[in-house]
């Protein structure tokens, strides 16, 4: 599957096929149909090839006539996009942009102006583009989670809010492997050097953020970082699990605005609260100011509803620490009820499924 187009304004995304990618034609439309969920992808165009033997064409159309966000077309129309020999811009704005390699359907580059809002562009476009290299979902959005988790550790860490310098993020895969690589042109600062993370000094010093480079590194099989003519190169590796293997679990704008719906009072001091949207940075100011108001009222016993929770950064995992300790320490606690596979992956990557209250988890994407 090749990425033609990302209409960075909508997110809607233009595909094409190959024929001699055969039955794969279908199975990876499906997943960029279950993508387009997590990502708000809000439709699609598909170019399939011709002469395509009959029974993958049905099936395909088939596929497309139960997902009304797919729709069919005979060709990708494109404006004149070739900026130099092999490269072909895929989207563009301002301030973000997609370059993709006309010799490779699994080589592109993003370049990025340094602001939360396009480090949640680029985790978006990184999980699309995983997808479209043939990689599961769940290896995709670990992907996701790995690249937005560096970027904003460039974009808060590394570079000066009013920077003009630009980040460049290459994603390209080699067999069984995906590398991401991340150049940018802050502070000399090396992020590829692990730490433990223990849960009890981290709640004792009543942090809220630091976690985004240890979730990192427990999603990554290699890390490595050097400084060159004062440039940070910052490399991620991860490849397939084998099969029966365990799995290993400040934004301006959030794309998918973070909400917290509704409130009904249970009794005893308990409510029930729905999160929806992405937890991240932003969503975790939101999950903040409610935890003061359920402390001002002394509601000390909550229900969290995740069921429609599509991303969690480490700024969410990190608030929630603090919620579920403040409720724990005035005698109530919080119990998280319809934990999505890609959230309770996260809280896997922490080992903190012991540590919540989990009442029931979703085992299998909607």
């Amino acid at each position: 599957m090749k990425i033609e187009s990302i209409d960075f304004s909508t997110f809607a995304v233009s595909v094409s096929f190959g024929r001699d990618e055969g039955w794969q034609i279908p199975v990876r439309l499906a997943s960029l149909v279950t993508v387009a969920t997590d990502c708000q992808v809000p439709s699609i165009l598909c170019a399939l090839p011709d002469r395509l033997a009959p029974a993958i064409r049905i099936a395909s159309e088939k596929l497309v006539a139960r997902n009304p966000i797919v729709a069919l077309v005979s060709s990708i129309v494109r404006d004149s996009d070739r900026i130099e020999p092999g490269r072909r811009i895929v989207g563009k704005g301002e301030t973000f942009f997609c370059v993709g390699d006309s010799r490779s359907a699994c080589r592109y580059s993003l370049f990025l102006a340094g602001t939360g809002d396009n480090a949640d562009r680029a985790s978006r476009c990184a999980h699309i583009l995983a997808v479209a290299f043939g990689y599961t979902n769940d290896f995709s959005f670990e992907i996701r989670l790995g690249v937005y988790e560096l970027l904003m550790n460039v974009i808060e860490h590394g570079i000066e809010s009013d920077s003009r310098d630009w980040i460049q993020v290459d994603l390209e895969r080699e067999g069984d492997t995906l590398l991401v690589s991340i150049i940018d042109q802050g502070v000399a600062f090396d992020p590829s050097k692990d730490s433990e993370f223990d849960l009890q000094a981290y709640i004792g010093a009543r942090k809220k953020r630091g976690l985004g480079l240890i979730m990192t590194h427990r999603i990554a099989e290699q890390f490595t970082h050097h400084r060159e003519s004062g440039f940070n190169m910052t490399l991620m590796k991860k490849s397939v699990r084998p099969r029966g293997s365990a799995p290993r679990a400040g934004k301006e704008k959030s794309m998918v605005q973070f909400k917290i719906e509704g409130s009904a009072p249970l009794g005893n001091g308990s409510n029930t609260l729905t999160f929806s949207g992405d937890l991240d940075a932003k969503g975790a100011l939101l999950v903040e100011q409610m935890l003061a108001q359920l402390m001002e009222k002394k509601v000390i016993r909550v229900t969290l509803d995740f069921e429609k929770v599509s991303f969690i950064s480490s700024a969410g995992v990190g608030i929630l620490l603090g919620l579920v300790s403040s409720l724990r320490d005035a005698g109530g606690d919080a119990v998280f009820t319809r934990v999505p596979l890609k959230v309770s992956s996260v809280f896997h990557l922490l080992n903190l499924e012991d540590y919540f209250t989990i009442s029931d988890s979703i085992t299998a994407d909607a």
